[in-house]
């Protein structure tokens, strides 16, 4: 088919499982998803989602609890999805290539059900002895099985997901989206990108992060072909080579891949089956469309996109062929559809035109809030509001939030996030004087490097890379460590700090002098820390 899929805005309102059934019946016969030599048509995805809901289903018996999904291979993790939603289950998805300790800490966290492995990963699961979840090893069930158990019926509201956050502060937090909530996400980006059935979607992210999940949905409920593809254990050279054989029409990719791509092709290069390509999630600049534009055939769409775990897409602009662009950064672009953008000041009041302001993002379809943490997503979602009475009535008391360097001076790449850990900042200095009076002190902790899994996955090096890199790039020669967070938090709530408030207190061993840059190095994706020569020029492809 060459013509869009209609994707209406009442479908949004309904469920994943609803709208995937109804591009199945359109196209059955058509690729869903390709993974190395195996392919699996809309029809076969189906069939073999149900067979592996029904296999949840008779193996978990808890309808509230979550199906946690531990499996190497993007394939089954496709179809493990699909069968979790069929099943009426909040499934987890987690990343395979984290450390066995993380997995755990999740594991325990979203107190799953059951865990669906395979033979590699089933491996993993038998080295946490602590670890009572069930599991569901994927040899174990038969694809081409009929099932016959009872459909779950799931609507808009419905919860289909965790997202674990970096846990930078200490603990991992889930993020939990809705149906109507991945529905409507998947929806904007299929319009944006203009998603249809002949085309070859190539994602470079896993499932296990809202990006590589937002991929998946945006080709499978649009009756595009899904294809994966892992840069960290194939390389940037493997990547333009696959693109070429696969002949990848729509390549969705983090900015930094996309210069390590150009950087290994061969001069004079171009990727011809490219019609559009959706980047994001750092910093686009002018040097870098060019780059692209270089590559990529003439008439190529490039779509930069930002947005946050517990808001999903936030913002797109579209790059035209030809399309003259300013200087430096490329603009953060036009909210989505279903999402108001706010400029506030510090009394949370809309600024005027041309002011500067912090932003606020509102929308029906934002994360439903943080798994089992109720205190989370009132203190996040809802403000501080939720202490300020009891606190009056017990004469006093201490409020600590966690905000983040990059709400003191914002970092490349990180829009969002930068934009929402300075409202933190504001909204504790709003807080402290009108709360002061009542002796109710209002401080958040601005933490820096720390060293987690989310910086050294995917370094050379691991961990101690992590470690040595922090260490000589800033004033304390030692990477950040939760500890240090904690014991700002421990002074902050004692008696000692009975008369700070108001105040962004920075743990970073020095990084908030100015004296670090937070950069990507070409060779591995995790991100590297420099003393820079010059800090007001973009990143440069090598």
């Amino acid at each position: 088919m060459d013509e869009p899929l209609a994707f209406t805005a009442d479908e949004v309102e309904r469920s994943l499982c609803e709208r995937f059934a109804k591009v199945a019946s359109v196209c059955p016969s058509a690729a869903a998803i390709a993974a190395g030599t195996r392919r699996l048509s809309y029809a076969q995805l189906d069939r073999s989602s149900d067979a592996v809901a029904g296999a949840i289903l008779l193996k978990s018996q808890a309808p509230e609890a979550p199906i946690a999904l531990l499996l190497a291979d993007p394939l089954s993790t496709t179809i493990a999805m699909l069968a979790a939603w069929k099943a009426g289950r909040l499934c987890v998805p987690l990343d395979a290539s984290v450390p066995p300790r993380r997995i755990e800490a999740m594991l325990r966290d979203s107190d799953a059900a059951l865990v669906v492995t395979d033979l590699e990963t089933s491996a993993v699961l038998s080295s946490l002895p602590e670890v009572k979840t069930r599991g569901l090893r994927w040899d174990e069930v038969d694809l081409a099985a009929p099932s016959d158990l009872p459909r779950a019926t799931a609507t808009a509201e419905t919860l289909a997901a965790l997202f674990y956050t970096s846990g930078s502060t200490g603990r991992p937090k889930a993020v939990i989206h809705s149906h109507g909530s991945l529905l409507n996400c998947a929806r904007a980006f299929i319009q944006m990108l203009g998603v249809q059935p002949a085309d070859r979607f190539g994602t470079l992210s896993s499932p296990s992060f809202m990006i590589g999940l937002r991929d998946m949905l945006a080709a499978l409920l649009s009756g595009a072909a899904l294809l994966p593809f892992d840069p960290r254990s194939r390389g940037s050279r493997a990547l333009a080579e696959w693109i070429d054989r696969e002949e990848i029409s729509v390549l969705s990719a983090v900015t930094s891949t996309l210069r390590h791509l150009v950087t290994a092709m061969p001069p004079g290069k171009r990727l011809p089956s490219v019609r559009c390509v959706r980047t994001g999630s750092e910093q686009v600049f002018h040097q870098d469309v060019e780059q692209f534009r270089e590559r990529f055939r003439p008439d190529c769409l490039l779509v930069a996109t930002y947005g946050a775990s517990e808001a999903s897409g936030i913002t797109a602009y579209r790059v035209t062929s030809g399309a003259s662009l300013p200087a430096g950064r490329v603009p953060a672009g036009h909210q989505f559809e279903g999402v108001e953008l706010l400029v506030l000041d510090n009394d949370l009041r809309a600024v005027e035109c041309g002011r500067q302001g912090e932003v606020a993002v509102r929308s029906r379809y934002l994360a439903s809030g943080y798994w089992r943490r109720p205190d989370l997503t009132r203190a996040v979602f809802l403000g501080i509001k939720y202490s300020i009475e009891p606190m009056r009535k017990a004469g006093g008391g201490s409020i600590i939030s966690t905000a983040s360097v990059a709400g003191l001076k914002p970092a490349a790449g990180l829009h969002a996030y930068s934009a929402a850990k300075a409202a933190v900042v504001s909204l504790t200095q709003s807080a402290a004087i009108e709360l002061g009076h009542d002796r109710i002190r209002v401080n958040c902790i601005c933490p820096g490097g720390i060293v987690t899994p989310l910086v050294y996955r995917g370094m050379r090096g691991g961990e101690e890379d992590a470690r040595r890199n922090m260490a000589r790039a800033q004033p304390i020669p030692r990477a950040g460590k939760p500890e240090d967070i904690a014991a700002m938090a421990t002074f902050l709530a004692s008696d000692e700090a009975e008369w700070i408030t108001g105040t962004a207190m920075v743990v970073d061993g020095g990084m908030n002098t100015g004296n670090v840059r937070i950069n990507f190095a070409p060779g591995f994706s995790g991100p590297s820390f420099q003393r820079p020569d010059r800090t007001s020029e973009p990143p440069r492809s090598r």
